[in-house]
């Protein structure tokens, strides 16, 4: 599952995949299934992902109103690595292969009262390793609760009772959970300020990532910039002074409305460990 962890649209990722409590115009679903409630129109979301190292994400999704307070999509995800070079112990090379992990998936998000909405998604997931194949399922629960105008929290919960089935061998590999709890502040008209605590317990390891974004909104563009934390570990030297850069990745984007309808974002990955930049873009369409 770790392909599925990356991001699904250059506005989140440059956000630092913070914007949980936020509504993300054609990308909801992915988001937080929850958000599919504010969906008012047909929404249409499209991203693809030129990155380092040989790897690509290619996202669609399509959703529309269900009434006034809720929403349903049907989503296609894939991620991968073109180019792996095949190497025996003695490390002759016998050529190269692929491998990818992809998804289709439905969601629907409803509200249950005014200012508390729920969402779901269910996956049925793929993987492809070589000539190597599994698939599976998965879903994905999501919660928002609005305090005030200013202030939202959310919490969404991936890959419950994920798995895949490996066809050759019949083994079966779980997909860790996920959670994630989230909160969104506007500091005024113009400014928004997102946060998000990650949650994984591998091997009965409990690890925490944190994230943060921030978002500069004018008529008709956005300027954006998000943190990652890289990893859970303390990356304070002896002399107790932090190492900022080498304790999170910084993301830097932009969005802008081409017209009324069409809506274009942009980020850039600066990468970890020279890994090299990656571009990132979407587009999205309300109709």
């Amino acid at each position: 599952g770790a392909g599925f962890r990356y991001s699904t649209n250059a506005r989140e990722m440059s956000l630092g995949n913070s914007i949980i409590s936020e509504y993300n115009q054609g990308f909801n679903s992915f988001s937080n299934p929850a958000l599919l409630s504010s969906i008012k129109k047909y929404e249409f979301g499209t991203s693809y992902f030129l990155m380092s190292l040989d790897r690509h994400v290619q996202v669609l999704s399509i959703a529309r109103n269900l009434n006034n307070s809720a929403g349903t999509s049907i989503s296609i995800f894939r991620s991968g690595v073109k180019n792996i070079e095949y190497k025996d112990f003695s490390n002759q090379s016998y050529g190269f292969f692929d491998s990818s992990e992809s998804y289709i998936m439905l969601s629907f998000g409803t509200d249950i009262v005014q200012s508390f909405s729920i969402g779901f998604n269910l996956k049925a997931i793929f993987n492809h390793i070589g000539t190597y194949k599994a698939s599976g399922i998965s879903a994905d629960i999501g919660l928002l609760y609005k305090l005030s105008d200013q202030l939202v929290l959310s919490l969404v919960i991936n890959d419950i009772y994920g798995k895949y089935s490996w066809e050759e061998s019949n083994k079966e590999e779980i997909l860790p959970i996920i959670s994630a709890v989230g909160l969104k502040y506007n500091l005024n008209d113009n400014i928004n300020l997102f946060s998000k605590v990650d949650y994984i317990k591998p091997e009965n390891r409990n690890l925490h990532r944190f994230s943060m974004g921030i978002e500069l909104n004018r008529l008709n563009y956005s300027i954006r910039t998000g943190l990652i934390q890289k990893s859970e570990q303390n990356n304070f030297g002896i002399d107790g002074v932090g190492h900022f850069f080498n304790t999170f990745k910084i993301l830097l984007g932009f969005g802008t409305n081409i017209n009324d309808f069409l809506k274009l974002d942009f980020c850039v990955d600066l990468g970890n460990q020279e890994e090299g930049v990656s571009h990132l873009v979407s587009l999205s369409l309300i109709k």
